[in-house]
């Protein structure tokens, strides 16, 4: 899914997501992430590129501005690279890998 940066960024030049806008991309990604079958679902700005699948697999860290969701299997590789200021969250199958300013966004839902 692609949406304009403009229409998720706060407008303050911090780069920082609207957490209003980008809750509803959460909760879209884990109902698709537990519905279908999916290797990863990644996140970033407009110029950034996902990371892909192979190099993940192979313990690199996927591309996570502001989440990701990746399963428990490639979390398990990449879990001792996982920095402290991401939130993270068990769910079917896999991990909820959120940038911990946004967490509250998710705790409210889930």
């Amino acid at each position: 899914m692609i949406t304009s940066e403009r229409d998720v960024v706060l407008d303050d030049n911090t780069w920082r997501f609207n957490g209003n806008q980008i809750k509803s991309f959460i909760n879209l990604s884990v109902d698709v992430w537990e519905t279908h079958i999916t290797n990863n679902i990644q996140t970033y700005h407009e110029l950034d590129v996902p990371i892909p699948i192979n190099r993940i697999l192979k313990g690199e860290h996927p591309a996570t501005d502001p989440f990701c969701i990746i399963c428990s299997k490639t979390f398990a590789k990449i879990k001792d690279q996982i920095e402290s200021r991401y939130f993270l969250k068990t769910i079917k199958d896999g991990v909820l890998i959120l940038d911990k300013i946004y967490a509250s966004l998710l705790e409210e839902d889930r």
